[in-house]
């Protein structure tokens, strides 16, 4: 009869070897400020919706009524549809990249 401290080596040493085995490799994303501006400039929306956020923003705050509300609204639309091309590509780009290193590794 084996002590409980000997069958918790044992599934620990079990569980590092299964651990070790199937180990996926780390994959190394650039996360610094260059890529995250590169990221802009790989889509055509991307580029003509982000800068013209900062100016409709500041012609919502001058303008009278009804434009008020008009610039406010495409400053809101252009961050967001801005931001989620740029989600979008790096999401695409990960899956491209988990997809090359899985047929990299069955091959």
């Amino acid at each position: 009869m084996q002590s409980v401290s000997g069958i918790i080596a044992r599934e620990l040493e079990i569980r590092l070897r299964e651990q070790e085995a199937f180990a996926r490799p780390e994959v190394h994303v650039d996360i610094g400020f260059k890529a995250f501006l590169r990221a802009f400039g790989e889509n055509w929306l991307t580029r003509m919706s982000g800068p013209l956020t900062v100016p409709l923003a500041i012609g919502a705050l001058f303008a009278p009524g009804f434009y008020k509300l008009l610039f406010g609204t495409l400053a809101i639309v252009c961050g967001v549809s801005s931001s989620y091309e740029v989600w979008r590509n790096e999401r695409k780009r990960a899956r491209r990249s988990s997809e090359s290193e899985n047929t990299a590794r069955n091959s």
